[in-house]
């Protein structure tokens, strides 16, 4: 313990004498013209880049929020309450929940790993992230916009979304139904946290 609060200590000491260095020996004005040694192509790649993170970053904050609020307001008795007693018929609705709450992939996963940890069944989890994505509204009113003359179209991308989802489901289910692969992992770390307190 001594070592980590030394090793922590050395760590902000340095970051300070960084700030000093940068703030006190390095000319910043130089640095205003550098761009224009710099190709065109990779001008181009950092602005797709910064727009792809500035893009996510807000649904990623939004998903986290809404994990948290999982893991703080929700009890697995309440998941256990919604959810049907046949596990494969849980599945049927985990496959529209996409319609019910439009969601991106950078908000479904946080909030499905914690649903998954407060004990929501592995398969069904699987089936949300599946279909999530595609059923939901924006992305069906886009599907329409794009084939405007072509119905078939928006109904095979949506009935192949729901097969593959159920079918994915079943295949998870069959190979765990016996754990919750997710929850049986934070019990294993934190009994680990236990032993490791009791030790020191």
């Amino acid at each position: 313990m001594v070592f980590n609060r030394v090793s922590k200590e050395l760590v902000g000491i340095a970051l300070i004498a960084m700030f000093l260095f940068l703030l006190f020996f390095v000319d910043f004005t130089s640095l205003v013209n550098l761009h224009k040694n710099i190709p065109q192509e990779w001008l181009n790649v950092n602005t797709v880049f910064l727009s792809i993170i500035f893009e996510a970053i807000p649904f990623i904050l939004l998903g986290v929020i809404v994990s948290s609020c999982i893991q703080v307001f929700v009890t697995e008795d309440m998941i256990q309450k919604v959810m049907p007693k046949s596990p494969i018929v849980a599945m049927i609705p985990a496959v529209f929940v996409g319609v019910l709450f439009p969601m991106c992939e950078c908000v479904i996963i946080p909030i499905v790993r914690r649903l998954i940890q407060k004990g929501l069944p592995l398969h069904v989890g699987i089936v949300i992230l599946m279909s999530a994505l595609i059923m939901n509204p924006v992305v069906l009113l886009s599907t329409v916009y794009a084939f405007p003359k072509n119905d078939y179209v928006v109904y095979a991308r949506f009935g192949i979304t729901i097969l593959v989802a159920l079918f994915i489901g079943l295949i998870v289910y069959y190979c765990y139904r016996e754990r919750n692969v997710l929850k049986d992992v934070e019990v294993s770390v934190q009994t680990r946290k236990k032993r490791v307190g009791k030790m020191l």
